[in-house]
């Protein structure tokens, strides 16, 4: 059976339908302090997730009855609940990474990995944005510049060339020479500005990229917010809490 939690600590729902991985992940995060509730298929999780709060969900994407895309899609479907950070697990990936992010999943993983790597995903994905975004990543390991400048942000997003969303934003690179283009891991430093409203500036990693347009947008990038000028930090949340973006990282 499906585990209720009801601790005030940091709860986190495991969906793994494989008993050995299941116990497991319940016992490394109870190890290093968190609260666990557990699913073994699909349909188990969505019906706990509609009962129980969570700050965190751990999936494994192939599961019994549901799959762990269809328990995310309804899960942010669902406004009447406070939506929890996702970690998709796979040992096969069949779906594209910008769509999920796209679609609300905050780190993927893929099988085999660090038993040490799950729990620092977790500790990182549940951590408040101030908290996440407070430190300068060194000038050393700067990669490259981002200075962009639109009209403002609903614009830009009409014309597919920056949205943001829960931790990044989508740019296209559709009028950049490919030469200039960043790689994949890169960290870069973004100034981004608007006619209208104050500049989003920091410092973000590239997630994925898109080498050319397709149905879904423009040749572009996908890029996770790693640090954010605190004077940015009120812009973006009043996005945020105004348009309650589904994707962590926009896919156009």
């Amino acid at each position: 059976m499906s585990t209720p939690i009801t601790s005030s600590r940091t709860r986190v729902l495991v969906i793994e339908d494989e008993s050995a991985l299941l116990d497991f992940f319940i016992m490394d995060l109870k190890a290093a302090g968190f609260e666990t509730g557990s699913a073994r298929d699909g349909i188990q999780a969505s019906a706990l997730l509609a009962m129980e709060p969570f700050d965190a969900v751990i999936s494994d994407m192939m599961l019994p009855g549901k799959s762990g895309i269809e328990v995310l899609q309804e899960l942010r479907l669902n406004k009447n609940i406070t939506q929890p950070a996702y970690l998709m697990i796979s040992g096969a990936v069949d779906i594209l990474l910008e769509d999920m992010f796209h679609l609300g999943v905050h780190r993927f993983i893929e099988k085999p990995f660090s038993r040490h790597l799950l729990i620092d995903e977790i500790r990182r994905i549940t951590k408040p944005i101030e908290e996440s975004w407070s430190t300068p990543i060194p000038h050393a390991q700067w990669k490259g510049e981002l200075t962009l400048k639109f009209d403002d942000v609903s614009s830009a997003e009409k014309q597919h060339l920056f949205s943001l969303g829960q931790r990044g934003f989508f740019i296209s690179l559709e009028n950049t020479p490919q030469e200039s283009w960043p790689a994949l891991s890169d960290i870069l430093t973004f100034d981004i500005s608007f006619d209208v409203g104050d500049p989003i500036r920091g410092h973000g990693i590239v997630r994925w990229l898109r080498t050319k347009a397709t149905t879904t947008g423009p040749a572009g990038a996908g890029i996770e917010i790693v640090y954010l000028n605190p004077n940015s930090m009120t812009t973006f949340s009043n996005y945020i809490d105004q348009n309650k973006p589904i994707p962590v990282i926009p896919r156009s």
